[in-house]
């Protein structure tokens, strides 16, 4: 049995069956944060008869899109708002996240792995053309960060 990951105008899940039906796009901002998700955690058909084992994929690759989008600000904050691209980080991070990982296993350690992985996202994972994307992009809000108040 095959499982299909959709994203719909009746809802978002899983659907069980030897093929899913195709459906109209939503327009819905939920809907694209959705496959945004199943684009980064690159879940698109599971070959299961368990929908256990599909539902625990689907959980591990939000937490995983979840966890990179926080590197992706951690980044920008680093970097005192350079623009990151959000998919940049999330093709990049796996570069950064074994010793990261390492250091929060080990219980110590962890400062280093971490500057450095930010500094390599820093420099390898930048939005591409930020003047386009003020006027016509993301950016174009014009919003920034701006630092808590202590």
């Amino acid at each position: 049995m095959r499982e299909n990951l959709t994203s719909s105008s009746d809802g978002e899940g899983l659907e069980t069956g030897r093929c899913a039906r195709r459906r109209r796009a939503s327009p819905l901002p939920g809907n694209s944060v959705f496959k945004e998700w199943k684009s980064y955690a690159n879940l698109h058909q599971f070959d299961t008869a368990n929908a256990h084992i599909a539902e625990g994929l689907i959980w591990a690759g939000l937490c995983a899109a979840v966890l990179k989008r926080f590197l992706a600000h951690a980044a920008q904050r680093v970097g005192k708002g350079t623009a990151m691209s959000t998919r940049r980080v999330a093709m990049c991070a796996h570069h950064i996240l074994h010793d990261v990982v390492t250091a929060l296993l080990d219980g110590f350690g962890l400062l280093g792995p971490l500057r450095r992985g930010l500094t390599y996202l820093l420099e390898n994972a930048r939005r591409a053309n930020v003047q386009r994307d003020r006027r016509t992009g993301r950016l174009r809000a014009g919003l920034t960060t701006v630092p808590a108040v202590k």
